[in-house]
């Protein structure tokens, strides 16, 4: 969701959230880096030839980092579990336009679902399209190469017999469309709640919020958009709005200078700071889910007796008609109906005798009964409180960067601090926070990885020492000021670029200035030739990326000078650190599984505490970044840096930035968070959710059976047990 992030540098803030994300994601699956094809099907050559330019099957799905120095890193990122200690990829073939085009798809997630590949029950499913064909970068152009995002641009669902639903709405004609950009399948469960119901229960707010009002309005500039819906109150109102056309929000509307009587359908549908993205789309339609039972009754208590009767009332119609529009739109699309037919069609009912299962919502759940209707609870305006997940703070998207892309235990130290704090423009564009801000916090981060470096470099055996470690060595041993001198002379000359690039820095700051320069008569000349033309889309556009090329350029200026200033702390930082180095070389100080279990008494780690794999298959690498995850989020009084970072609010508050004319996002829903929460690399979500990579589609095309496929090594029947357990937890 981040675009413009230039090299080895990425942003800082997130360093913090990446600690908790990376923290403790290594679980058996999560070290493997090769893919591997479950089930019938594989790629054949031409589609491997054209997603990664060879027929190495096991590199599909995975991303090599070049570190430019003969060295690489390769990150299975899009790959998801398909098998108790596999990563890999199950290929199901999909084609468009036709009755049967899915059908493979189909029997895998009613197998997996309901037990009964043949079974004719509702499905739904988020699917996440992404690309696989942008597969290596080196170091610097990780952000050209999507990798903010993990290679995952695109959020939509899969409700069955080969139908999609998305924001925009018409996205790829409500079909696959999957021809060189595959889509991932996922299952979304409750523990304790049937399958069915929770599809059932999710699809009618899909449905109506997709087929109502013309559905979602898209923004422009999705990937950086304002997600509101983070907390409860905002989600049931977004939906009461989208079913009850004169609900009114005063509070916004008097914050944003609108009539008190300005109905709040009409901001979700024209205002810029309430249009809908892909994955936001997807998100609400999740949340509302998981809470709102469609029901008589579960709007009752919500809402009360009579508003929640009148609510109901008005869903059972939406929902008749927009299944009526729906299966006329599908019949014509995929020619499974005559026109007759067709015109035969009549809309749905809620099934509400289905629906009267789901006993538990997650708001029954987080919250609790106490206070009914519960519209009126205040702890609905709590943040993400019952939610399915937390939105994420563009802490939390640089975290995940950090941990997959930029881990100081892989790519180096080095390496990663400078990732870190190159993060210093994009924070300040998306925040308003001033480069020099970030930079202290940043810094703060980097000393304690640079600590946990020195501890990982010291706790290796070396030959020269008979396979003993320097952090083995008794204090005062020789050596151990020989391994300090040799580590701090390599990070010096690692640093050297920001240490000795004063001058350097310098003259980028004339040059930038001189690029603005030059461009102010350009824009001028642009501006005076849209007076006479006001209606002029061209030059609207070119006024436009001329702003914006120059704003950036004002930031260039900004980031520069903070690094001017920054040099001096960051030498002092170093200096202390060596100092300190006698004591992190210490035997006590030696990585080694007791240094983590001993860290499972502080309160992070015992709400972690399930998610720690086998200290005994742990590298010193895993137990150094652990070590550095556990330290930034300790707290340290109130908050732990990771708190700080992830805090950070943007400089002018939402509704004023209208007026003047400025844009801040605090919170995002990007679409690799489904994928993170799946593949375990993303705590912040309810402790009952659970999503599940199910398979893959691709274009039939691309796809054919395997020769060697061996029924009692596909794990469907692991993954229908595990979905078949939720119901009874």
């Amino acid at each position: 969701m981040i675009n413009n992030l230039k090299s080895p540098s990425m942003k800082m803030c997130n360093l913090i959230s990446i600690m908790l994300t990376a923290l403790l994601t290594a679980n058996a699956m999560a070290v493997l880096n090769e893919n591997f094809f479950q089930g019938k099907y594989k790629l054949n050559d031409d589609a491997l030839h054209m997603y990664i330019g060879s027929t190495d099957s096991k590199k599909f799905g995975t991303f090599t980092i070049d570190l430019g120095d003969g060295g690489e890193v390769v990150v299975p990122d899009l790959l998801y579990p398909v098998g108790k200690t596999i990563l890999g990829t199950r290929v199901l073939p999909v084609a468009d336009e036709t009755a049967d085009g899915s059908i493979e798809v189909d029997k895998i997630l009613n197998e997996v679902m309901y037990g009964d590949a043949e079974a004719k029950k509702e499905i739904f499913s988020v699917i996440l399209y992404h690309h696989p064909e942008m597969h290596v970068a080196t170091f610097d152009k990780l952000n050209d190469a999507l990798r903010t995002e993990m290679g995952i641009t695109h959020a939509g669902a899969y409700i069955g017999d080969g139908k999609t639903r998305n924001a925009p709405v018409d996205y790829n004609d409500r079909m696959w469309d999957v021809a060189g950009y595959p889509a991932h399948i996922y299952a979304i469960s409750l523990k304790g709640e049937n399958q069915e119901v929770i599809n059932n229960n999710i699809l009618v707010s899909l449905r109506i919020l997709n087929g109502h009002n013309g559905g979602p309005v898209f923004p422009k500039d999705y990937k950086f958009d304002y997600f509101r819906t983070f907390n409860l109150k905002e989600v049931l109102d977004f939906y009461r709005a989208w079913i009850d056309p004169e609900f009114v929000r005063t509070d916004i509307n008097q914050a944003l200078g609108f009539p008190l009587n300005y109905p709040y359908i009409k901001l979700l549908k024209e205002h810029p700071g309430f249009k809908t993205y892909c994955n936001e789309h997807i998100t609400i339609a999740i949340n509302l889910g998981l809470n709102l039972v469609h029901t008589r009754q579960g709007y009752i208590d919500i809402w009360g007796q009579k508003l929640g009767t009148d609510l109901f009332n008005k869903a059972q119609i939406i929902f008749r008609d927009v299944t009526k529009k729906e299966a006329e739109e599908d019949a014509k699309t995929l020619n499974l109906m005559s026109a007759d037919e067709i015109s035969q069609i009549t809309g749905k009912e809620i099934p509400e005798e289905l629906l009267e299962k789901f006993k538990r919502p997650l708001w029954k759940r987080r919250i609790g009964s106490n206070i009914l209707p519960l519209y009126y609870n205040p702890k609905i305006k709590k943040f993400a409180l019952a939610l399915a997940w937390k939105p994420e703070t563009t802490a939390d998207i640089m975290a995940h960067f950090i941990r997959l892309y930029a881990n100081f235990t892989r790519v180096t130290v080095v390496r990663s601090s400078f990732a870190i704090l190159s993060f210093a423009k994009e924070i300040y564009k998306r925040l308003g926070i001033f480069p020099d801000e970030f930079n202290q916090l940043a810094m703060k981060f980097i000393e304690k990885m640079i600590k946990q470096d020195i501890r990982l470099h010291s706790s290796r055996p070396l030959p020269e020492l008979n396979g003993f470690s320097v952090g083995r060595l008794k204090a005062g041993h020789p050596q151990k000021k020989i391994f300090e001198n040799k580590y701090f002379a390599a990070l010096k000359k690692g640093f050297a670029p920001l240490l000795l690039g004063q001058s350097h820095l310098k003259k980028g700051i004339q040059t930038t200035q001189l690029a603005i320069k030059e461009l102010r008569p350009q824009l001028a000349t642009l501006e005076a030739s849209l007076k006479a033309d006001e209606s002029n889309k061209d030059l609207i556009k070119k006024i436009k990326e001329l702003k914006e090329k120059i704003k950036d350029l004002q930031a260039s200026i900004l980031v520069m000078n903070a690094q001017i200033k920054f040099i001096p702390s960051f030498d002092k930082m170093l200096d202390k650190i060596k100092q300190a180095t006698p004591a992190l070389t210490l035997p006590s100080n030696v990585l080694s599984n007791k240094s983590i279990l001993n860290q499972r008494k502080t309160a992070m780690m015992l709400r972690l505490n399930e998610d720690i794999p086998n200290l005994k298959e742990l590298s010193l690498e895993d137990l150094a970044w652990m070590s550095f995850a556990i330290n930034v989020h300790k707290k340290d009084g109130a908050f732990s840096l990771m708190d700080l970072a992830r805090d950070i609010r943007p400089k002018v508050e939402f509704n004023l930035q209208f007026d003047k004319k400025l844009k801040y996002i605090q919170y995002y829903s990007p679409p690799a968070i489904i994928h993170q929460i799946a593949r375990n690399m993303y705590k912040e979500k309810d402790p009952d959710l659970v999503i599940t990579a199910l398979g893959t589609a691709f274009d039939q095309e691309e796809v054919e059976e395997k020769s060697d496929y061996d029924q009692n090594n596909d794990n469907i029947n692991e993954l229908k047990e595990s979905l078949k357990q939720l119901f009874s937890e």
